[in-house]
């Protein structure tokens, strides 16, 4: 189970370091910015996980006459959004959980990058947003699928520990079959973005600093020790040229209502 309120008070704490270290995340901003085709007309989006604005910025230049409602869940990340858009007057901002705000607009596109890992119940949370959508809307999200950190859990796993992550990673046949219970998925695009850290803590650092890190209450830390083993067996098995290798799997789609 996934704990908002750690999850809103660690993206907080990330927002100030986000554009810095979500090297990722503004990969996949690009990549789902091709799924979006440039309109002029006065459109109705909504944005799920704006966080600091890295897709909203894209989604400006596409969509230039559009009426944006942004919602995240950290109002530190709002404040970030609210303070690079601040010329901007066709913006609205909502501090909130997506996953359990009741939304009245509809909307000519529901737009969503590296946010629904977040969600405790995808299926809910689609119901929710095909309400949100006029007739010929679209759903245009990406998320992290089930590869993803497969190193870091192997090395937990050979260290007989329980990898204690509370991220929502499914494979793409899961998201799938949860995605065509509400909509159907006119597009579809799966990579494998590797990652390359000179040693184990500056990765890990690099999760905390995009607020990414783990929201479970009661959380248990390894010890120095552990953590040193950890390393070890994550070098010797998952390394090249002295550096861990960590590999993102992520997957894009777009969906509509009706064909």
């Amino acid at each position: 189970m996934i704990e908002k309120k750690i999850v809103a008070k660690n993206f907080s704490r990330g927002a100030k370091t986000y554009d810095e270290y979500a090297l990722v995340q503004k990969e996949m901003a690009k990549k789902l910015n091709k799924l979006l085709k440039k309109n002029n007309e006065k459109l109705e989006i909504l944005e799920i996980g704006c966080g600091t604005g890295l897709f909203t910025k894209l989604i400006l230049k596409k969509y230039p006459n559009a009426e944006i409602t942004l919602i995240d869940i950290s109002e530190g990340m709002i404040q970030e959004s609210k303070e690079k858009f601040k010329n901007k007057n066709n913006i609205i901002y909502i501090v909130g959980d997506a996953e359990n705000l009741e939304l009245l607009n509809k909307y000519d596109l529901i737009v969503s990058n590296a946010t629904f890992q977040w969600f405790n119940n995808l299926e809910i949370v689609l119901k929710k947003f095909k309400k949100n959508l006029k007739k010929d809307g679209e759903l245009v999200f990406s998320t992290f699928a089930n590869q993803t950190y497969k190193e870091l859990r192997n090395s937990f796993n050979l260290l007989n520990v329980v990898y204690d992550y509370s991220q929502k990673f499914y494979s793409k046949q899961q998201l799938l079959n949860i995605i065509k219970k509400e909509f159907i998925v006119n597009e579809i695009d799966e990579e494998l973005m590797i990652e390359k850290y000179s040693d184990l803590m500056k990765f890990l650092v690099s999760i905390k600093k995009i607020g990414s890190n783990s929201a479970k209450k009661n959380k248990k830390n390894l010890t120095i020790k552990k953590l040193k083993k950890l390393e070890n067996i994550y070098m010797k098995n998952y390394s090249e040229q002295n550096k861990i290798i960590v590999t993102n799997h992520i997957l894009y789609f777009k969906c509509s209502i009706t064909n």
